[in-house]
């Protein structure tokens, strides 16, 4: 597909926006809202979901048409092909496109010519030409670069802007008050955040840092903000009350991995006061739990509930720098979706320690992904009938995309229920893409549901470790619908006799023989790796002849058998 035939300017501006990345990064989606929020590149828009949905919209049409790449390790995050990429810089270079890009510092030294987009996000250290004017530029990407506070009295047109700094060499917040344009903005590694009260234009606030003095007092100021995003950021000193709610416009709120969650009695009752939110990332302890809490209607949700403190080894006063410096190291990650799931999905909640029900119960209904840890209940609430349910057990497991529960003691069931709503509904569990189970010492069955209601049509991933009670994993029917399954990893579950076993309600596929399935199990994987059975019988209804199949079929195998 060529550049010219994309019908929509907003796609157009979308694909150059992509350009402004170097090659082979990593793109995050929730970027490009931001920036194209700040440089308004499609127009005045009422609401940041409304944005989102535009750029949604265009990097589908992106991709279908081969302009962008999804990204394989994550998929919220897209990445341009470094040809498609020379291409989009050529055309932002263009007078017509009104994009001019500057993305090595060889380029501003050597160019005088106007522009109205410069990055510089290689890891090198690097120093901003200090007497360039740049009266046109509306975005400024800076990674590791010194910055005299002087350049920007020459930047009036500056409407998005992120400096990330690993050296002593930081400037100082009044710099940018003359900005007057300024609407988005992020920060990492600052530790002096005095003067950003006066940066009042500001609609997104974006800041990364172990530890902060004094933000409340600047905070409260930005009267503007949108979208303020937080995550993994600690305060010295305890977050002064009511603040959060006096950001009244907010309608993204990120806090995940902060100590305004962890720390703050009254988060709830802060947010509660937002009423335009749609999106929210937040950490909590169970201390801080309210009963019958309402959250906002959520477009968007990424929750961790967890246990006390002292649950969780509060560390020692002397290990408390080493205990942050590796939590920061975990959010890193997660913000860079490299050791997180739930990056896959809108909509997630996590759990760990303690699982209030009545508090999440109204989150339940669209949730996309289920992580649980630490819950020593015979049965995990929402995935079964046999507790009493406020939300339906079939309208959750018709939604959910990812599910992984691990060191739960007295779990013998995962999904269970005797009743399917609606006729018409879609089948249980046929968005399931991934599903991780690790050390339930009592779990003996997976699936307890009514198998003519039961795709697994989308499932990816199949990870189960440690599981020493379970003894099947799927019947005949539900093994036939496995046509994605590409990831199949079975660990340390000593009792397992069959992969595929009879039930009730399989005679008819087994009739059929082999040969007439009309698609075989696991057509699909491509990695499998099976270890630690004690049964020889291990693939039960596949038998040898259908391993030898797999073999044939190319694909790669890893099975170490242990023989008693």
């Amino acid at each position: 597909m060529s550049y010219e035939y994309l019908k929509k300017e907003t796609t157009k501006r979308c694909f150059l926006l992509c350009a402004l990345y170097p090659e082979d990064h990593s793109i995050d989606v929730k970027h490009l809202v931001r920036y194209t929020w700040g440089l308004e590149l499609f127009g005045k828009a009422d609401s940041i979901e409304e944005v989102r949905i535009q750029v949604l919209e265009a990097i589908d049409y992106l991709k279908d048409s081969c302009l962008l790449l999804k990204d394989e390790d994550v998929e919220r995050y897209v990445k341009l092909h470094d040809i498609v990429r020379d291409v989009a810089l050529w055309i932002a270079s263009k007078e017509e496109s009104d994009f001019l890009i500057k993305s090595r510092l060889e380029l501003l030294n050597e160019s005088f010519e106007p522009c109205k987009a410069i990055l510089l996000l290689n890891r090198e250290h690097k120093i901003f030409p200090e007497k360039l004017v740049h009266p046109n530029v509306e975005i400024l990407l800076l990674n590791d670069c010194d910055i005299q506070g002087t350049c920007f009295q020459g930047m009036k047109e500056l409407k998005v802007l992120s400096l990330t700094s690993f050296s002593s060499c930081v400037i100082s917040l009044y710099a940018l008050t003359s900005l007057r344009k300024l609407r988005v903005l992020h920060l990492a590694f600052f530790e002096d955040l005095s003067y950003l009260g006066k940066l009042t234009t500001l609609e997104i606030l974006s800041l990364r840092t172990p530890e902060f003095e004094g933000l409340a007092d600047e905070l409260v100021r930005l009267v503007n903000l949108k979208i303020l995003d937080l995550t993994g950021c600690r305060f010295s000193s305890r977050f002064h009350p009511n603040v959060i709610r006096r950001l009244s416009k907010l309608e993204e709120l990120y806090l995940k991995g902060s100590s305004i969650g962890e720390e703050s009695d009254d988060i709830l009752l802060e947010i509660k006061f937002l009423t335009r939110l749609t999106a929210l990332s937040l950490s909590i302890s169970s201390s801080h739990f309210i009963e019958d809490f309402e959250f906002p209607r959520l477009e968007e949700y990424n929750i961790f509930l967890r246990g006390t403190q002292d649950k969780l080894g509060c560390p020692h006063p002397e290990q408390w720098g080493k205990f942050l410096e590796e939590a920061a190291r975990k959010i890193s990650y997660e913000i860079q979706g490299l050791n997180s799931v739930v990056n896959l999905t809108k909509r997630s909640l996590k759990i760990e320690g303690v699982f209030p029900y009545n508090v999440v119960s109204q989150l339940l209904e669209n949730l996309e992904s289920l992580q649980v840890f630490d819950i020593k209940d015979e049965y995990i609430e929402g995935l079964t009938d046999q507790t009493q349910q406020i939300v339906s057990v079939s309208v959750i497991l018709q939604n959910l995309k990812q599910v992984r529960i691990e060191n739960c003691m007295n779990l013998e069931v995962v999904f269970q229920t005797e009743k399917v709503e609606g006729n018409e509904a879609p089948p249980l569990l046929s968005n399931l893409k991934s599903l991780r189970l690790k050390r339930l010492i009592d779990l003996s069955c997976i699936w307890e549901l009514p198998t003519q209601h039961v795709r697994l049509e989308s499932l990816v991933d199949l990870r189960i470790e440690d599981c020493p009670s379970l003894k099947s994993l799927f019947s005949v029917s539900l093994a036939q619908g496995l046509v994605l399954l590409e990831k199949l990893k079975i660990i340390g579950c000593g009792e397992l006799k069959q992969i595929v076993t009879e039930l009730e309600g399989d005679e008819e596929v087994l009739g059929m023989g082999p040969t007439m399935w009309e698609k075989p199990i696991f057509s699909a994987t491509m990695f499998c790796l099976l270890f630690g059975f004690v049964k020889s019988q291990f693939f039960g209804l596949l038998t040898w002849e259908w391993a030898a199949f797999l073999i044939e079929s190319k694909i790669h195998n890893y099975i170490q058998r242990e023989r008693e």
